[in-house]
């Protein structure tokens, strides 16, 4: 994940989503979760995936945040 467009975080997936399973029909760990730790303002958060296929990313758009 990038946050304010650096790369910051590395969030395995394998986390249990059984609404991703149920809307996706996939297996029951394709979720992922981390901490990023934030000063307060706005950041702009882009998630993606890398390595589905050989040297691919897939992005999951940006979105902005606000922390206080």
């Amino acid at each position: 994940m990038t946050v304010d467009h650096k790369y910051t975080l590395n969030v395995p997936s394998g986390v249990s989503r059984p609404d991703v399973q149920k809307a996706r029909h996939t297996g029951p760990k394709q979720g992922f979760a981390g901490v990023a730790h934030l000063k307060a303002g706005k950041h702009t958060l882009c998630p993606y995936a890398v390595n589905i296929g050989p040297g691919q990313q897939t992005s999951f758009g940006c979105f902005t945040v606000t922390v206080k």
